[in-house]
């Protein structure tokens, strides 16, 4: 399982440089240095006593990242994975999802007040 940590999470925000050290992770923000807890949970503004060896992000990192995850999901994507996306209303995201689950609602009723008007005629 991954876990993504954000600012919700408690990490802190403006992240500039990162250092390791055994049991711990530092993090150098405009706000100053964070101590992570052994399980990456909790962050502590402090201070460290010795010099860190500071890891800084390569320029374009973010951008290279999400270049290369777009073209693994798009190397990976079928027609079939298509298809169901459309049928879910995924392909349209979030609002795709709750209009084809109105659409799955309506049909309901229409079945409900179908079978009624049904045995309403049948007596």
């Amino acid at each position: 399982m991954l876990e993504t940590q954000t600012e919700l999470t408690g990490l802190p925000p403006q992240i500039n440089a990162m250092a390791v050290e055994p049991g711990s992770v530092w993090l150098k923000t405009s706000r100053g240095q964070y101590r992570s807890d052994s399980e990456l949970l909790d962050w502590q503004a402090t201070t460290s006593l010795v010099a860190l060896p500071w890891i800084k992000p390569l320029e374009g990192a973010k951008i290279q990242t999400q270049q290369l995850l777009g073209d693994i999901r798009a190397s990976r994507l079928s027609w079939h994975r298509v298809l169901q996306d459309l049928h879910s209303g995924r392909i349209f995201g979030v609002a795709g999802s709750y209009l084809m689950d109105l659409a799955a609602i309506a049909l309901l009723l229409l079945a409900v007040t179908g079978l009624i008007i049904y045995l309403k005629q049948k007596r």
